[in-house]
């Protein structure tokens, strides 16, 4: 604890102990500690004169309530020494102690008289980190409480995925995580279709064949060209009437995915070859239905 002021700082801090001017002579307030009967310590009112000798045989510069500290210094940091009342009402027999409790239940609080407070963490004991989403709390080796995530846990929708795609949205009611996915549907077999992380939006691409193939639709398969029936646009392996249907459509009742040029559809179609789905691939059709041709003027490329 506190030890007893030096003389020379005393001195210097003169003006703070409680200096008063009577007949013009200045007056200063000691703490008189009585030689043989230290306990018996009161404050007196001296001359300044005199302040030195009372300091030289053990006086204190100051009240004697004000230096609590170290009139009742028992040596054990861990017990109140400076109670502020000490000359009224003695020192305490049984000082209070210090209070440890650094409000963490990872730690276990004790005291040390020599050097004070001390806080053990408790490591691997169950605690509570005040965290809603996470659980299995328990006190770490530097006296942290730390918890387990609780997977799909959620108090807002911030707390789920972020990813458009996912679509997530907390269920306040079960505090978890739904999500509903973007669901990308492919117009056939030959096109890959996936939702962007960055828009939700479904992006469609086409699969590329090596060169001399072109992709089934029927089986996201490449083919080679050579190897194509001409006019089998639903792919059953034979030329009908059933053929003629759709291309008829296709022609007077275009549909928004029309073949695109590149495509086993698209081939399979143009049975003229001229890069143009038209009235001209429909009468090839229906001149190879009625037997005026045998096979169509183009069947491989």
């Amino acid at each position: 604890m506190r030890q007893r002021v030096p003389l020379i700082l005393a001195v210097a801090c003169l003006g703070a102990a409680g200096a008063v001017y009577a007949g013009g002579s200045t007056k200063v307030q000691i703490c008189h500690i009585p030689p043989g009967n230290p306990e018996n310590f009161h404050t007196i009112t001296i001359s300044e004169k005199a302040f030195s000798a009372h300091l030289a045989h053990g006086d204190l510069g100051e009240s004697c309530d004000a230096a609590c500290a170290t009139l009742c210094d028992d040596d054990d940091v861990c017990t109140i020494d400076d109670t502020g009342d000490c000359e009224q009402q003695g020192c305490p027999i049984i000082p209070e102690l210090v209070d440890c409790d650094d409000g963490n239940e990872c730690t276990e609080n004790s005291c040390d008289p020599i050097d004070g407070c001390v806080n053990t963490p408790l490591a691997g004991e169950f605690c509570d980190d005040g965290e809603f989403c996470t659980g299995n709390d328990t006190c770490d080796a530097l006296g942290a409480c730390e918890g387990d995530p609780i997977a799909d846990c959620c108090l807002s929708d911030a707390d789920c995925s972020q990813n458009p795609c996912d679509r997530a949205t907390c269920d306040l009611d079960t505090s978890r995580c739904v999500e509903s996915p973007v669901v990308c549907d492919p117009p056939d077999l030959c096109t890959i279709s996936e939702c962007a992380p960055d828009s939700g939006v479904c992006v469609h691409t086409d699969i590329v064949c090596p060169e001399g193939e072109t992709c089934n639709p029927s089986t996201g398969e490449c083919v080679a060209t050579s190897n194509v029936l001409y006019g089998d646009l639903n792919q059953d392996g034979v030329f009908s009437q059933l053929d003629l249907d759709l291309l008829m459509n296709m022609i007077f009742w275009p549909p928004p995915n029309l073949p695109q040029p590149g495509t086993l559809a698209f081939l399979v179609t143009d049975v003229n070859g001229d890069g143009v789905l038209d009235l001209d691939d429909l009468l090839l059709f229906m001149q190879h239905l009625d037997g005026d041709i045998s096979v169509f003027p183009v069947e491989t490329t």
